[in-house]
Parts: structure tokens; C-alpha cells; sequence
């Protein structure tokens, strides 16, 4: 394990989420994802800046960005919008301080869940959520705004095998 302090994005950190996003990309590729071969998935610059503007992006920093969250929403609902590490630093605990350190300020902003939205066909996606506390969310129980997001991206190779995971969070007091 190691522990990289986590902080607020700033616009000088985009092209290390940039960076990252290319090298987590090889990943998906090499798992069956070729649509992600050379499409530039990188988070698109002003949805960047309006993020850091907003503090939705968190960065996890070992004297330089190793990975990052972005936080948005489906609806009503708190979601994670991408945890990205590089490979050279997963497996080590930095995907786990930022996801909890975006629990952490959802809880004491009075939000009542987080939700998100990942790949089930993936080895290290669902079983990685469900190790932080994240359950499945039958496609019944899918709300308005995860049928939202499921419909922005029904053109991606994946829509088939998206699910949607939710983490309860304990109610302030």
C-alpha cells in the first residue's frame, strides 16, 4: 500500500489525467474494449475545467498525479463519473483512498448514496466496487437519471454489459 495524499484537481493537473486516461485505456483494449483504441477518450478539456471549477475532480498526488475521480450525477443522485489510476500505481490502495475520499465528502455533504456506472465483463470492475461496499442495481430499480446516462452512451461497444452499482450512505446525524 501506499498513500498518496488526495487533493482538488487543478487546471495543471489535466494533462496528467490525460496521461493516465491513455495508459488505463491499453488496459481496456487488452481486456476486449478496441473501441477505446485511439479514440482520445480522455475527459474533454472544458468538462475538465467546469469539474475543477465546481471541485468535482479529486487527484491522488505522489509528488505527481497518479489518479483521479470525477464526481457528477445521475438525476438527483451523487455518482462517480471515472476512477482512473495508472497501472504502475494500481493494486496499491490508490483507487481505494480516492473512491473513499469521495464517501468520505458525500457523507458529510448530507448525501444519502452514490452511484455509478461500470462494466460488468471486467475482471477488476464489479468485484473491485463491491470490495468498497457498492451492490448491483437491477435494471428495475435503475432510476430516471441512470437511464439517462445509460442512453448518452447506447452507441459504446459496452452497453450491454453497463451496470449500475450504488453505495448507501449512512444518514448524517
Amino acid at each position: 500500500m501506499i498513500d498518496p495524499s488526495i487533493r482538488l484537481a487543478t487546471l495543471q493537473d489535466i494533462p496528467d489525467f490525460h496521461r493516465i486516461d491513455a495508459a488505463t485505456d491499453a488496459q481496456f483494449i487488452d481486456a476486449g474494449h478496441p473501441e477505446l483504441a485511439g479514440n482520445g477518450s480522455y475527459i474533454p478539456i472544458e468538462i475538465a475545467h467546469r469539474a475543477i471549477a465546481e471541485s468535482r475532480i479529486l487527484v491522488a498526488d505522489l509528488d505527481g498525479v497518479v489518479g483521479w475521480v470525477i464526481v457528477m450525477r445521475f438525476g438527483d443522485e451523487l455518482a462517480i463519473g471515472q476512477i482512473a489510476v495508472h497501472p504502475d500505481f494500481q493494486q496499491r490502495g490508490v483507487g481505494s483512498r480516492l473512491a473513499r475520499s469521495v464517501v468520505s465528502r458525500a457523507s458529510a455533504a448530507g448525501e444519502r448514496s452514490i452511484a455509478l456506472s461500470t462494466q460488468s465483463d471486467l475482471a477488476w470492475n464489479r468485484p473491485w466496487y463491491e470490495t468498497l461496499g457498492f451492490e448491483t442495481v437491477p435494471v428495475a430499480e435503475w432510476t430516471p437519471g441512470m437511464h439517462a446516462a445509460a442512453d448518452d452512451q447506447v452507441n459504446l461497444d459496452w452497453a450491454e454489459t453497463r451496470i449500475f452499482m450504488r453505495l448507501l450512505l449512512p444518514a448524517a446525524t
